[in-house]
């Protein structure tokens, strides 16, 4: 059955008639509930004496007395830095662009004259192009993250 606005604005003016009959026909409010006294009688027994500042004075009222000096803090280890990325295994040799328009990256990993070939995003013999940047490019690599310049 298609929505149809007219019959949306009848359903719903029917259920707020509906509601509004219930409450003005509905059946009698029962009688409200009794409530105790806000304030209890007195009790027969005889309260405790107040209590003054002049009353608290004392040994017991004085600071505290360290008997040994705190421990010092305990030593802030500092982690190692994280190693910055390689900038001299992987060289940038050129790009390729597909006829659907992907770019496809060439490398060169001098150490082992491995030439690889990444698209952004996807993993190939354990590389992935991490970051494409106009000056720079960032790889993950078995040995880290490289650094590798135009």
């Amino acid at each position: 059955m298609p929505f149809s606005r007219n019959l949306f604005l009848g359903m719903a003016t029917a259920v707020c008639l509906a509601g509004l009959g219930l409450v003005w026909w509905g059946p009698e409010p029962s009688p409200p509930i009794p409530r105790l006294p806000t304030h209890p009688a007195p009790l027969a027994t005889s309260a405790p004496p107040m209590v003054s500042a002049s009353s608290l004075r004392g040994p017991w009222a004085s600071p505290p007395v360290l008997l040994r000096p705190p421990a010092p803090p305990a030593a802030f280890k500092a982690e190692a830095p994280p190693t910055p990325p390689d900038q001299t295994s992987v060289r940038y040799l050129g790009v390729l662009t597909g006829d659907d328009g992907v770019k496809t990256y060439l490398f060169k990993y001098l150490p082992s004259a491995k030439a690889l070939t990444l698209t952004p995003g996807v993993e190939n013999q354990g590389w992935t192009l991490v970051q494409v940047t106009d000056q720079s490019f960032a790889l993950r690599g078995p040995g880290g993250m490289y650094a590798v310049s135009r």
